[in-house]
């Protein structure tokens, strides 16, 4: 899959508590598209949680449903 290959694809609602993580962190999850990105949930400006992350490689939008915006952990 080429890098930034689905920056225009609809963004994905899931949970992300059903993510596969990665090795070296609780919250750093793999790609469930390209399988060779990560999501790193991204924090709003004031540090908190943001609900909205993109993968690292394809570019793929996400929206956790089980994240809400606001909390710190």
């Amino acid at each position: 899959m080429e890098s930034g290959s689905n920056y225009r694809e609809p963004t994905i609602y899931l949970m992300h508590a059903d993510l596969e993580r990665t090795d070296d962190s609780a919250y750093r999850s793999m790609c469930p598209v390209c399988g060779s990105g990560i999501l790193l949930v991204m924090r709003n400006e004031d540090m908190t949680l943001s609900c909205e992350d993109f993968c690292t490689e394809c570019a793929q939008r996400f929206i956790y449903m089980d994240i809400k915006p606001g909390r710190f952990f």
